[in-house]
């Protein structure tokens, strides 16, 4: 038999008597069936082997010895008959002696003697120790090392710290301070890999009581409690308040204990039991376990107790979490203390609700006031409920913040509120709902009120969390902009308030804003563009002419982000503009045979006396064009106009030109007889030919002195005199490669002549008929770059009464609204940012000056940003500036002003981009490129974008950087942005095939470039679907759906709405009650396909009525018009399921989530995208 260090050769017992007690193992033991041996009373024998035997003190009974003494090591005799126990740390006295039978206790031989210090440590060494072998100190340190330890590695300092590294270690990934805390896990860590940190386990009480010291001990004992389970529910419950006169330690809360009992904190056994589950915790782990205040060095800091923002501070409620304070914060033992987290008011949320740990609260400011409400803020109660989390106090319990700090570094396993899949039917509501909260550092503003943010009406932004660096920018793939509304007419949104005095900047003439900074005692105030100190007026402080003093925390500019500003006669350079109209309108054959001379004289006699003109200052003129000019002289004491007809186009002359530019209030008469005759005038007319240049010349020689608005109503090519086009009627080219150059002017006359009107302040509208080729691609130019409008009306005829009047009361709309004149606009920003690129309709008069001589209401205009240098500041600023002239001849200037905070996280990026605006923005840049370059290409550069912004966030942001996923991930904030793009891809704007005309194509494209991002999105571009039935009220009667045909049946009725039109779809077999409470027929067959005026059959206050939905309807038309800002007055269409193939055709190419024969569905977009992340193959 072989014999080692593990296996020794049993020992005679002749030999055991003189063995020497350096040579015992006690990792080997005697065997169990040597004979025990006999004492001998020598006084010169050696010593026997030492183990551990209990002794009872002289005052407790041998019985009791086990459960109130803790076992320490005494010499002993060894005992064949009974194994003898290892002294491994493992090993658990206290309940194995208890219930063993123990045998009287024994006085020690004569020849035995007390184990010295060095044998004493013998008993802790591992079985392969050997006592003999000599080691050096080097060798010594190799015992402690891991199994794959290789002494004869080099290692470098960065590599020796990847052997403390837990086994999913990524070095190369770029961690945030509250990461880098995790990546020093405990020993379980690293042994299980799956490991998340759970609530403290606290060790369950004795089962057996009755003879436990545990009886003697109130139930309010701290020093130990159970988990939270249902078995000790009782036990748990028993916890003390925590007040400011009680000792952190609970020491007066319990009764002293002896010094061996097992239930003392320094009791060897409770030591020895917690050496084995002993964990560093990271101290920011730490803080999530309780409720309680965190504690400092600083001693009052220790007694401090969270308040309510409603109340006083309150006493702090034990809960059942809690457990004994004790000094050592670095250390966390499960079941032996707890650290206290801070209180709820030191801890600040993003606006996912995760703690931030580098932005200080500000608490108790509303995002949005009252007095400046976001339109869609109120309809969705989930908004308000994300907003009221921001504008209080957050009162997480412990394990919410312990969930919310791992979900902030992405290894939560439950990430439901930080990374969503992308699938199913789109959440369209989101697009309703507020842009991500951008929380700004304390001390921003200087003055808070509830409209110091700008709303996001007037400006949004694409990132309201901006990244401090370009190189951060550029690795998002996400682009950076700002989209304006600075004329924003909207009911819901009252004028901003004015301001008489005028306070600018030195350096960068920016206007003082709520975002300024008092320095020298509020001698001087700190511009937030540049830096710049500068003195405060006199007049922000004392009123010179009543002589009092003022508060100027109760000025304007410091309490609202959009104001406005009456300018003094310096920003003047002549008298105030008047409001000037000069029409020029069709009256060629194709015009005439339409109808549109006669229906245009009705219009204007319509909303002739309802232009702004409360100083008769507003003044018109007509010229009529076909292959000759047709001028017309007004005389304010005739009231019968003179016509002069000019057919000399070599050199246009003015006919008596001060009787061609009349004033409205004195020549109203002749006007209105004016407009009665154009349909008679012209009624005859054959004549094919339209001479618009020459017009357009005449018109600028009759405008030049004062500048105003042209409005031209065309029906046919211009193919006479100057700025003659050819008609490009070849449909041929409809989805092929050159419909992209058929896109383009085929005459740059047209572009320069644009921006030769916008230096005199001339702006020129543009309004088309019909479908006949109108060479639209050309003509538009004069809208697109003197801040115009285009209006296309491609089913326009005098017969047809829905059109008509939808034609009516869009004119009406558009010449009454409180228009803004001889303007320029001006974006700054903060040092650091570049406006790079502009889109709208406007002409650049230098490199940040955009010039409009009329300023059109609900005009959005957008631009993009470039990080030129680092960002050092928080804080990053955008003012926009609109100086105009008002309808009533006040010069003004509109200012508002967006703060946008910094950061250095890609992460905070991406959970603070407005999809909205983002998705406004990339249209606008498609819209420019497919007339720039090609259609194809602005498709591919679309979806080229939303795979570049997809993938960044799936590796930078998710656990899943690398490898196939079954979905597609995104923050909340992004979940549209796939349905977005997609639904732009099949506007009419950018769709492919040959279904959408030219001039559809270029409608759309202008709609793109003028719509704010409210408007554009929805209901323009994803549009509007309903569904009615029977129901107790207005909201259970129609009800929202998702535009897909998954939600007709043969039997319903459903609106669809995209803004311009809206569709009634009916069902194969419509339920009849439904159709006679909804238009008063019982029967489809009575019902006509097509465009269809919709009935009022009931007062809409009468609730009893039969005709309820038909109340509905029209309450629901009134609030979509009111919803596009009165843009649009849409024509209503019957379409029915096995009616008019056409009328079906455009019906399905507004259901955005579907498949069509151009461009897939919604559900093959999101696999294309996913297939094509998953594979990197774009």
């Amino acid at each position: 038999m072989n014999y080692n260090s593990q296996n020794p050769p049993p020992i005679p017992p002749e030999q055991f008597k003189q063995a020497d007690n350096s040579s015992f193992n006690p990792a080997n033991p005697p065997s169990n069936s040597l004979p025990r041996p006999a004492p001998e009373p020598v006084l010169n024998a050696p010593a026997r082997p030492q183990t551990f035997r209990p002794q009872p003190p002289a005052n407790i009974h041998p019985q009791n010895f086990a459960a109130q003494r803790p076992l320490t090591p005494v010499n002993f005799r060894p005992n064949p008959n009974i194994a003898m126990r290892s002294s491994t740390p493992n090993f658990r006295p206290a309940s194995n002696f208890s219930q063993a039978p123990i045998s009287r206790p024994q006085p020690n031989p004569p020849f035995s003697r007390p184990a010295t210090p060095s044998q004493q440590q013998l008993f802790n060494q591992p079985p392969n120790y050997n006592p003999n072998r000599t080691t050096t100190p080097s060798q010594q340190q190799l015992f402690n090392q891991p199994p794959n330890y290789n002494p004869n590695r080099t290692t470098t300092p960065s590599q020796q710290q990847l052997f403390n590294q837990p086994p999913n270690y990524n070095p190369n990934r770029t961690s945030t301070p509250v990461q880098q805390q995790l990546y020093n896990p405990s020993q379980s860590v690293a042994q299980n890999p799956q490991y998340r940190p759970q609530p403290p386990a606290r060790p369950i009480p004795p089962q057996n009581t009755q003879n436990s010291p545990i009886n003697n001990i109130s139930s309010n004992y701290p020093q130990a409690q159970p988990p939270l389970t249902h078995q000790n529910q009782q036990f748990i419950n028993s916890n003390v308040p925590l007040n400011k006169n009680q000792d952190l330690n609970r020491s007066s809360a319990i009764s002293p204990q002896p010094t061996g009992s097992p239930l003392n904190q320094n009791s060897p056994q409770l030591q020895a039991a917690q050496a084995n589950k002993r964990r560093q915790y990271p101290s920011q782990i730490q803080a999530a376990y309780s409720d309680l205040p965190s504690q400092n060095k600083n001693a009052n800091r220790l007694n401090s107790l969270p308040t309510n923002s409603t109340g006083p501070p309150t006493a702090q409620i034990a809960q059942p979490n809690n457990a004994p304070i004790t000094t050592n914060s670095d250390l966390f033992v499960p079941g032996n203390q707890i650290v206290p987290t801070p209180s709820a008011q030191s801890i600040n949320y993003n606006n996912q609700g995760y703690p931030d740990q580098n932005k200080p609260s500000y608490l108790q400011t509303e995002k949005y006031s009252n007095s400046q409400q976001y339109l869609g803020y109120q309809s969705n109660p989930n908004i308000q409920a994300n907003e009221k989390q921001h504008m209080e106090p957050n009162t997480f319990s412990s394990m919410d913040a312990l969930t919310n700090q791992f979900a902030q570094t992405n290894i939560s396993s439950n990430q439901s509120n930080q990374v969503a899949d992308i699938q199913g039917h789109p959440n369209i509501n989101l697009m309703d709902a507020p842009p991500p909260l951008a929380p700004l550092p304390q001390g921003i503003p200087c003055c808070p009120s509830e409209s110091y943010i700008c709303p996001p009406a007037y400006a949004r932004c694409t990132l309201n969390a901006v990244p401090k660096t370009d190189k951060i920018l550029k690795k998002s793939k996400i682009p950076f902009g700002l989209l304006v509304t600075p004329f924003l007419n909207q009911d819901s949104t009252p004028p901003p308030p004015s301001i008489n005095e005028i306070v600018r900047c030195r350096r960068c003439r920016s206007y003082i804003n709520p975002y300024v900074q008092f320095v020298e005692g509020g001698r001087r105030w700190k511009c937030n563009l540049c830096d710049l100190s500068n003195e405060v007026p006199l007049f922000f402080d004392y009123d010179s002419i009543a002589q009092i003093t003022k508060n100027r925390w109760d000025r304007p500019e410091l309490l609202n982000s959009v104001v406005e500003f009456i300018a003094p006669a310096d920003y003047m350079v002549r008298p105030p503009m008047p409001p000037v109209y000069l029409f020029i309108i069709d009256v060629s054959y194709p015009s005439v045979r339409l109808g549109v001379p006669e229906q245009l004289g009705a219009a204007i006699l319509e909303f002739i006396d309802k232009i702004p003109n409360e100083e008769e200052r507003a003044k018109i003129a007509f010229i009529a064009v076909d292959t000759q000019l047709h001028f017309y002289s007004v005389n304010p004491k005739d009231t019968e106009p003179q016509m002069y007809v000019v057919a000399d186009f070599d050199s246009v002359f003015l006919p008596f030109p001060g009787d061609l530019l009349v004033n409205l209030h004195e020549c109203k008469a002749a006007i209105k007889t004016l407009a009665s005759r154009l349909g008679k005038m012209f009624i005859k007319n054959n004549t094919v030919g339209n001479a618009l240049g020459p017009a357009l010349l005449a018109a600028q020689k009759i405008l030049q002195p004062t500048g105003g608005k042209i409005v031209i109503f065309q029906s046919s090519t211009p193919t006479v005199g100057e700025a003659a086009v050819t008609p490009r009627s070849d449909t041929k080219n409809l989805g092929t490669p050159r419909e992209s150059d058929d896109l383009k002017l085929s005459n740059s006359w047209y572009k320069s002549f644009a921006a030769d009107c916008s230096r005199v302040q001339i702006a020129i509208d543009t309004v088309f008929f019909g479908h006949q080729p109108i060479d639209t691609q050309t003509v538009v130019n004069l809208a697109r770059y003197t801040g115009g409008t285009m209006f296309y009306y491609p089913s326009f005829m005098s017969t047809r009464e829905t059109e008509v009047k939808r034609f009516k009361n869009e004119m009406i709309t558009h010449f009454t609204a409180k228009i803004g004149l001889e303007a320029v606009l001006r974006i700054r920003a903060s040092r650091g940012l570049r406006l790079a690129a502009y889109y709208g309709n406007f002409f650049l008069r230098s490199l940040d000056l955009l010039a409009l001589p009329i300023v059109t209401p609900n005009h959005s205009y957008a631009v993009d940003v470039e990080i030129e240098e680092n960002l050092t500041s928080p804080v990053v600023y955008f003012q926009t500036a609109l100086l105009h002239t008002s309808y009533n001849g006040e010069r003004r200037i509109r200012v508002s002003t967006i703060a946008i905070p910094t950061t250095e996280s890609i992460q905070t990026i991406f959970y603070h981009v407005d999809q909205v605006a983002l998705a406004s923005l990339l249209a606008k840049k498609a819209v420019d490129r497919a007339l720039m370059a090609k259609l194809e290409d602005a498709r591919e550069a679309l979806q080229y974008k939303v795979l570049e912004i997809m993938s960044v966030f799936k590796t930078e942001c998710t656990q899943a950087s690398t490898g196939a996923t079954p979905h597609l991930k995104s923050p909340a904030n992004l979940q549209l942005l796939p349905f977005l793009i997609l639904s732009i891809l099949k506007n009419p704007c950018l769709r492919p095939g040959n279904t959408v005309s030219y001039a559809d194509r270029i409608s759309a494209m202008n709609y793109i470039t003028t719509l704010s991002p409210e408007v554009l999105l929805s209901p323009y571009t994803v549009p509007k679907l309903y569904s009615f039935q029977f129901g107790a009220d207005y909201q259970s009667s129609v009800i929202p759906i998702y535009p897909t045909s998954e939600m007709f049946n043969y039997q319903g009725v459903f609106l669809v709405s995209s803004g311009q039109n809206m569709y009634l779809w009916l069902g194969r077999e419509p339920n009849p009650d439904i159709l006679y409470s909804l238009l008063g027929e019982n029967s489809q067959q009575n019902i006509p396909s097509g465009a269809v005026s919709v009935p009022v059959l009931a007062d809409e206050n009468d609730t009893s009525t039969p005709y309820i939905l038909n109340v509905y309807l029209n309450k629901l038309i009134i609030q979509l018009i009111a919803g596009c800002r009165g843009l649009w007055n849409p024509v209503m269409h019957i379409c029915k399921e096995n009616g008019d193939p056409a009328l079906k055709m455009l019906v399905q190419q507004r259901l955005v989530i579907d498949r069509d024969s151009s461009v897939s569905s919604y559900q093959q977009y999101l696999g294309e995208i996913r297939d094509k992340i998953n594979s990197k193959s774009y």
